[in-house]
Protein backbone atom coordinates (compact mmCIF):
# COMPACT_ATOMS: atom_id res chain seq x y z
CA UNK A 1 0.00 0.00 0.00
CA UNK A 2 2.82 2.42 0.84
CA UNK A 3 4.53 1.72 -2.48
CA UNK A 4 1.35 2.51 -4.39
CA UNK A 5 0.96 5.75 -2.42
CA UNK A 6 4.60 6.70 -3.19
CA UNK A 7 4.04 6.04 -6.89
CA UNK A 8 0.87 8.15 -6.84
CA UNK A 9 2.75 10.98 -5.10
CA UNK A 10 5.57 10.69 -7.63
CA UNK A 11 3.11 10.91 -10.53
CA UNK A 12 1.41 13.92 -8.94
CA UNK A 13 4.75 15.65 -8.40
CA UNK A 14 5.81 14.88 -11.97
CA UNK A 15 2.57 16.34 -13.31
CA UNK A 16 3.07 19.50 -11.24
CA UNK A 17 6.66 19.84 -12.48
CA UNK A 18 5.51 19.34 -16.06
CA UNK A 19 2.93 22.12 -15.61
CA UNK A 20 5.61 24.47 -14.24
CA UNK A 21 7.91 23.71 -17.17
CA UNK A 22 5.07 24.26 -19.66
CA UNK A 23 4.25 27.63 -18.06
CA UNK A 24 7.90 28.70 -18.20
CA UNK A 25 8.10 27.62 -21.86
CA UNK A 26 5.04 29.74 -22.65
CA UNK A 27 6.58 32.72 -20.84
CA UNK A 28 9.82 32.30 -22.79
CA UNK A 29 7.92 32.04 -26.05
CA UNK A 30 6.04 35.26 -25.34
CA UNK A 31 9.26 37.07 -24.36
CA UNK A 32 11.00 35.83 -27.50
CA UNK A 33 8.08 37.04 -29.62
CA UNK A 34 8.40 40.47 -27.99
CA UNK A 35 12.16 40.50 -28.66
CA UNK A 36 11.57 39.45 -32.27
CA UNK A 37 9.14 42.34 -32.71
CA UNK A 38 11.64 44.81 -31.20
CA UNK A 39 14.45 43.51 -33.43
CA UNK A 40 12.24 43.73 -36.53
CA UNK A 41 11.37 47.35 -35.61
CA UNK A 42 15.04 48.23 -35.12
CA UNK A 43 15.95 46.61 -38.45
CA UNK A 44 13.22 48.63 -40.15
CA UNK A 45 14.52 51.83 -38.48
CA UNK A 46 18.06 51.09 -39.65
CA UNK A 47 16.89 50.37 -43.20
CA UNK A 48 14.96 53.67 -43.27
CA UNK A 49 18.00 55.54 -41.93
CA UNK A 50 20.27 54.01 -44.55
CA UNK A 51 17.87 54.96 -47.33
CA UNK A 52 17.66 58.56 -46.09
CA UNK A 53 21.33 58.99 -45.14
CA UNK A 54 23.53 61.05 -47.38
CA UNK A 55 27.03 59.69 -47.85
CA UNK A 56 29.88 62.00 -46.96
CA UNK A 57 31.69 63.72 -49.77
CA UNK A 58 34.92 62.04 -50.71
CA UNK A 59 37.68 63.61 -52.72
CA UNK A 60 39.75 61.20 -54.75
CA UNK A 61 43.00 62.12 -56.39
CA UNK A 62 44.84 59.65 -58.57
CA UNK A 63 48.61 59.81 -58.42
CA UNK A 64 50.56 58.51 -61.39
CA UNK A 65 54.17 57.56 -60.82
CA UNK A 66 56.14 56.84 -63.96
CA UNK A 67 58.93 54.32 -64.29
CA UNK A 68 59.45 50.68 -64.88
CA UNK A 69 57.22 48.20 -63.13
CA UNK A 70 60.23 45.93 -62.65
CA UNK A 71 61.98 48.30 -60.21
CA UNK A 72 61.06 49.81 -56.89
CA UNK A 73 61.40 53.56 -56.76
CA UNK A 74 61.39 55.61 -53.58
CA UNK A 75 58.36 57.86 -53.44
CA UNK A 76 58.00 60.93 -51.22
CA UNK A 77 54.87 62.92 -50.82
CA UNK A 78 53.33 65.39 -48.45
CA UNK A 79 49.67 65.68 -47.62
CA UNK A 80 48.18 69.03 -48.58
CA UNK A 81 47.70 71.61 -45.84
CA UNK A 82 44.33 71.38 -44.13
CA UNK A 83 43.91 75.02 -43.07
CA UNK A 84 40.17 75.16 -43.80
CA UNK A 85 39.49 71.68 -42.50
CA UNK A 86 39.92 70.61 -38.93
CA UNK A 87 42.77 69.83 -36.64
CA UNK A 88 46.03 69.39 -38.48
Amino acid sequence: MALEQDIANLIQSTDALTAVVDNKAQQLDSQMAAFDARIAKKEQDVDEFIQEAMPETRYVQDIFIGGSKDYFYPVWWRFPHNAAGGVS
